[in-house]
């Protein structure tokens, strides 16, 4: 009960800035497999796990984009462009959708 669960770590220095939070124990969940899932299913739906980075999404989607033409794009054009000034490299490359939602 006393834990933090932690994909990429973003947001506790938020907290213990500013929320005066302490976390004597950490669950890191990065390395959980079915977390790090990210696949478009068969019928074209984007499936994001939880322990996907931002960056890795970005990546993802662009290569997507690819391959598919213009109308079929525009909602995957609009995440790439948001991630892109969500935050830094070195954040967009720890941090999770996931995480972000949460917090």
């Amino acid at each position: 009960p006393n834990a933090k669960i932690v994909a990429g770590n973003t947001e506790l220095g938020v907290e213990h800035r500013f929320k005066h939070s302490r976390w004597a124990k950490q669950i890191v969940i990065r390395k959980i497999k079915e977390l790090q899932h990210l696949e478009f299913d068969h019928d074209g739906t984007l499936k994001i796990g939880g322990g996907v980075t931002l960056s890795t999404l970005q990546s993802f989607l662009k290569k997507r984009c690819e391959s598919l033409s213009y109308d079929k794009i525009k909602g995957y054009k609009a995440m790439i462009a948001m991630i892109k000034w969500f935050a830094s490299t070195q954040i967009r490359n720890m941090a999770t959708l996931s995480g972000n939602i949460v917090t």
